[in-house]
């Protein structure tokens, strides 16, 4: 786990905390004796996991599906994922309108 977040990250936190969204960053999932851990936790209005996505991420799609489904499961409800690249992140010219309807689009 990181102790600071990315650019990217650090931007999403901020569009985050301008939206007046609360969140957990880095928040850690526990299924056994494996702990996989999402970039941004949001509980209300419904459970959803915010996943920024650098370079890295283009290699292990599969292994990330994994880890989503094993979230669902451990969580025994409806957890909903967003993924979003640190490309989208810094091509946004209005960030925090943009995480917005991101965020409604996954709520429906």
């Amino acid at each position: 786990m990181r102790a600071n977040p990315t650019r990217a990250e650090f931007a999403v936190k901020c569009a985050l905390d301008t939206l007046g969204i609360r969140y957990v960053f880095q928040k850690g999932f526990l299924r056994g004796k494996t702990l996989r851990i999402v970039d941004f936790y949001i509980s209300k209005p419904v459970m959803l996991c915010i996943e920024v996505d650098g370079k890295y991420h283009e290699h292990q799609v599969s292994y990330d599906a994994y880890r989503e489904r094993e979230i669902k499961l451990q969580r025994r409800k409806d957890v909903r994922f967003v993924r979003v690249t640190n490309e989208w992140v810094f091509s946004q010219s209005d960030l925090a309108a943009s995480i917005r309807s991101v965020l409604d689009a996954a709520c429906r």
